[in-house]
This record gives structure tokens, C-alpha cells and sequence, in this order.
């Protein structure tokens, strides 16, 4: 299968794009003006299985490689997608996808734990607004080095507590020490020298 890009003018994406990468630079602390993120925008679920190079879940409508983006068009979204669409969650998630290239930079390309490469994006994008308030932590730990179930409902508001008690700045040195990190028990180690306190649900 074969398939052409073209450039497009999109006034709705470039505000939300432009205003995405002010933000993200913001919070992360870079000042990322060149060889930005690029965007690709994809018109149906089977162009999505095509790049997948598999079936993807109706609930996958974005993802990234490196510097490259790709969205589900939001002409699109409810007709190939389980979600519904509306601008604010749209421009989530544009965000949160932006937002994954930027932690990629100061990872050093580690998105392991999922749970954290998951729930930074979720974060910085705003999604937590979208979701159920949790009462108990009992699923996001599972995403160590897979997308386990529970990783978008709680991840998000276990970053929103780290940065809320600690700081950003102390998650950012987490996450630069993650690149040496070889095992999951040295992983949860690293994250017990840092905060304090051992990553279980009973401990936090």
C-alpha cells in the first residue's frame, strides 16, 4: 500500500500547535525553536493500522516517533474513533502528544516507565481536567514498560501530586537519571532515593 503527504493550511492546528509548544517550553524549560516536532495528520483508522503495521485499538488516535506526530484527523475522530470530539480535548491532545517529544529530549529517548511517559503528557496537556478524580492509586504501576489499563486514568494525577508536593524540578532529575537505569528494581530504587518514599500503593 501506498501513500502520499502533502503539506496543508490549517489555521486551527497551527494556533493550537503554536500555543502547545509556547506552553510545553515553558514548563519543561527548553527553548525548543528549531527542528521542531513535525505534525501528521491521518485521515482514517486504516492509515492509522497502515503505520501501526498492525490493528490498532479504537481508542489509539495519536501517537509519536522521534520528532514526528501523528493525529487522527478531527474531521474524522468520532466516525473511526471511540472518542467524541470537542476543541478543548482536541487541543489536549495535540498537546499531550507534543508534550511526549519534549520529554523525550530530556529522557534522552527513555520512555521507560510507561506510567511516567504517560502521565507527564497527561499532565502538561491538561487531560486530568477530563477524567474521574481518583480516591485510590491501584493500576497505573503496572505500565512499567507496557500501556497496562489503568495507566491513563491515574498516571496523570500521580504527576500532578509529584510536581504539586515536590516540585518539577526534582521529577526532571528523576527522569535524566532514568537513561542508567537497566531494571525495574533499580528503577524503583532510583525513585526511593529521590522522593523519599518506596512506589507502592500502600506508600504513596
Amino acid at each position: 500500500m501506498i501513500h502520499k503527504i502533502i503539506s496543508i493550511d490549517d489555521e486551527f492546528l497551527e494556533k493550537i500547535y503554536t500555543e502547545s509548544m509556547k506552553e510545553l517550553n515553558d514548563f519543561y524549560e527548553i527553548d525548543w525553536v528549531h527542528h521542531t516536532p513535525k505534525l501528521f495528520i491521518l485521515d482514517n483508522r486504516k492509515t492509522i493500522d497502515f503505520l501501526k503495521d498492525r490493528k490498532s485499538e479504537d481508542w489509539s488516535v495519536g501517537w509519536t516517533e522521534g520528532r514526528n506526530v501523528y493525529l487522527l484527523d478531527r474531521d474524522n475522530l468520532e466516525e473511526e474513533s471511540s472518542h467524541k470530539y470537542s476543541y478543548v480535548t482536541y487541543r489536549a491532545l495535540v498537546k499531550h502528544e507534543l508534550s511526549h517529544c519534549f520529554y523525550s529530549i530530556i529522557s534522552k529517548s527513555h520512555p521507560i516507565p510507561i506510567w511516567l511517559w504517560e502521565g507527564i503528557a497527561i499532565y502538561t496537556s491538561g487531560q486530568n481536567q477530563f477524567k474521574k478524580k481518583i480516591t485510590k492509586y491501584e493500576k497505573f504501576l503496572d505500565s512499567y514498560d507496557n500501556h497496562s489499563k489503568g495507566v491513563y486514568d491515574e498516571s496523570g494525577f500521580f504527576v500532578e501530586a509529584l510536581v504539586n508536593k515536590y516540585g518539577k524540578q526534582k521529577l526532571f532529575d528523576f527522569i535524566k537519571e532514568l537513561k542508567n537505569i537497566k531494571t525495574k528494581e533499580e528503577y524503583e530504587k532510583l525513585f526511593a532515593k529521590e522522593y523519599g518514599f518506596n512506589l507502592n500503593y500502600e506508600e504513596i
